[in-house]
């Protein structure tokens, strides 16, 4: 997987939602804030909205194309970025240059989720994003 993301490693989980639900709670903690795309594969959402308060973890849904609305709702204790390549199901496509650029320059752990294009169609490591799931 490394070598096909373009990455220096990679970590192999059983399902994607382990792959996810593994990630955010290896890099958000108690007091932590995370900006998150407003439309999300529903076990994504569910997990975000069902369980991650249980960690102490915050987080605010974002509409992946509006940087101007990630700079309202970020807050001191942001830190992490979190999108879809493509949404799943509507296909809804955020601004990955934007998303990558936001989080670089406030300092946050940018994460894609790259399921439906698959690291064939992009490669989100090349573009700047600091973590790819599948």
């Amino acid at each position: 997987m490394a070598a096909i993301e373009g990455a220096e490693d990679a970590l192999v989980a059983a399902s994607g939602m382990a792959a996810i639900s593994t990630t955010l709670l290896t890099f958000l903690h108690n007091g932590d804030h995370l900006l998150i795309q407003n439309c999300l594969y529903g076990g994504t959402h569910d997990f975000v909205t069902k369980d991650l308060h249980t960690f102490g973890i915050s987080y605010d849904f974002i509409d992946g194309n509006d940087p101007e609305s990630w700079e309202r709702k970020r807050r001191p204790n942001t830190k992490a970025i979190y999108v879809e390549t493509m949404t799943n199901p509507m296909l809804e496509v955020a601004d990955h240059k934007a998303v990558v650029e936001f989080a670089k320059a406030h300092g946050l752990i940018s994460m894609i989720d790259n399921t439906f294009a698959s690291p064939i169609n992009f490669r989100p490591i090349e573009h700047g994003f600091d973590l790819s799931l599948h």
